[in-house]
């Protein structure tokens, strides 16, 4: 695959989809997966993403492995759509994000919300 820009992407997808009930009360899940994702010489590690619909309850779950990043979030599929997400970020070495710096970028990050 080739971005806009002309940088070339590399990687494996594996994505499965499912779903049966009805309009009023769905059930169903997805899952998407990249795996070995490269844009032009950088590597970007394995990124998943896994949604579920059940029980009026939507959920997701995310990872990008080679940055310590998960996220997930739970919303009802009723109004007032009640929800919450959460984000976490454990010790993210900030010298392997893919940008270039004269001044240079070290240390780690850890961040929840």
């Amino acid at each position: 695959m080739t971005l806009p820009s002309g940088a070339p992407v590399r990687g494996a997808v594996d994505m499965t989809a499912r779903g049966q009930g009805t309009i009023d009360n769905p059930d169903g899940s997805a899952t998407f997966h990249l795996r070995n994702v490269q844009v032009r010489q950088d590597s970007y590690g394995n990124f998943a993403l896994d949604a579920s619909l059940a029980d009026q309850q939507a959920r997701l779950r995310a990872i990008a492995d080679k940055f310590n990043v998960t996220a997930s979030a739970d919303l009802s599929t009723q109004a007032p759509y009640a929800g919450k997400a959460e984000i976490a970020i454990d010790d993210l070495d900030l010298a392997s994000l893919p940008m270039k710096s004269d001044a240079g970028v070290s240390g780690t990050l850890r961040a929840r919300t």
